[in-house]
């Protein structure tokens, strides 16, 4: 199983997009590690990043065709300022 991770600077928390292949699919998972050492997780908002207009349809459970994904992992690096995490 592949993952790709992005690195995403918004806040003085530790962002970070997380991109796995699933099956034919691509599963997107925001996380979050807060400076009090606590932890968040969920699939991908993709209006709290501004994706909503990207003519992909949001999924409740973060799973995307890879054609899908290609777009937001684009769209985080250009218009976020994401970069791949080391």
């Amino acid at each position: 199983m592949k993952t790709h991770t992005l690195q995403c600077t918004r806040s003085a928390s530790d962002e970070r997009i997380v991109f796995r292949v699933v099956g034919s699919g691509v599963t997107i998972e925001w996380r979050c590690e807060y400076q009090d050492g606590s932890h968040e997780k969920q699939p991908i908002d993709l209006a709290a990043w501004g994706l909503e207009d990207l003519g992909v349809f949001p999924q409740e459970d973060g799973h995307y065709s890879v054609e899908w994904a290609r777009k937001i992992w684009n769209a985080l690096v250009q218009n976020n300022g994401c970069k791949v995490a080391q």
